[in-house]
């Protein structure tokens, strides 16, 4: 895209909106979640949007769009945190987060120490925020150990995440919030079976299943991102159809809606149901 700088064009724009989000939410009294390395990733990444051709147009849309998404991805945030440390109280070792991009869990979440936590995105990803968290001040919450895997999900992830040290015969908790709508369907329905196929029993998946409406807020979004007019909605089984698809393939599966989050929360829901997310525990056999 004209003005928008490697490697956060495409679903990368998604993890810089995000991290402005958690941004503006770490500076709120009434804030959900906190994340101290959150300003210094929406920093840089601003200083490379402007360096870009067009780049601070470009970077003005994108401010535009995080207004508009602030108390959703804020609620999803919080959701994803929440579900993780019940994962780990209840025996999960190990973390994937599926597509993290800014993502830092690993750091700001007060993790064990016996918990191997392992981050999956492209290599152009990393590149660019790796040297932004070297360079941070603060101290992580987390015990954890953080591995970043260099990887297309589209590919043999699972190769280079065995490498990285994953153990498939520990229990493991694997986060997915929302990079599979970005992917073909026959490519999204491949990462859900080879996340089965890793998952130990007791094992725990959190994920997005929240259907995009086609409005005017999302239709820019798209845009944004590259993904033109066409609603992302059921293309890659994303949608709240989830909970049978995982159900299908030997999870326990609960589904908990957005619109209950936000409300419990005391942020802004949608008038219309958004969806929410799957949770599932892997069953044996």
């Amino acid at each position: 895209m004209t003005g928008t700088p490697e490697p956060l064009t495409g679903v990368g724009s998604t993890a810089v909106g995000v991290a402005l989000i958690r941004a503006r939410e770490t500076d709120r009294e009434d804030r959900l979640i906190a994340d101290p390395y959150a300003r210094a990733s929406a920093a840089a990444a601003e200083t490379a949007f402007r360096s870009a051709p067009d780049g601070a147009r470009t970077w003005e849309r994108l401010q535009g769009l995080v207004e508009s998404f602030h108390d959703g991805r804020v609620v999803a945030t919080r959701h994803f945190d929440e579900q993780l440390s019940a994962a780990v109280g209840a025996g999960c070792t190990q973390v994937v987060d599926v597509g993290a991009g800014l993502s830092t869990r690993a750091l700001r979440l007060p993790l064990p120490a016996h918990v191997a936590c392992f981050e999956l995105d492209s290599p152009a990803m990393f590149a660019f925020k790796e040297p932004v968290l070297r360079d941070h001040p603060a101290r992580p919450r987390s015990a954890a150990q953080r591995t970043t895997v260099p990887t297309d999900l589209r590919g043999n992830w699972a190769a280079d995440l065995t490498a990285a040290g994953f153990d498939p015969a520990r229990r493991t908790a694997w986060l997915e919030e929302g990079v599979l709508a970005y992917l073909p369907p026959a490519d999204a329905t491949a990462v859900l079976d080879t996340i089965t196929e890793l998952s130990a029993p007791g094992s725990r998946l959190v994920k997005t299943a929240i259907a995009a409406p086609d409005d005017e807020t999302y239709r820019r979004m798209r845009e944004f991102v590259g993904r033109g007019a066409a609603p992302s909605a059921g293309e890659s089984g994303v949608d709240q159809d989830n909970a049978h698809r995982l159900g299908d393939r030997g999870w326990r599966v609960e589904f908990h809606r957005h619109h209950d989050l936000a409300r419990r929360w005391g942020r802004a829901a949608p008038e219309a149901d958004s969806g929410g997310y799957a949770s599932g525990v892997r069953l044996p056999g």
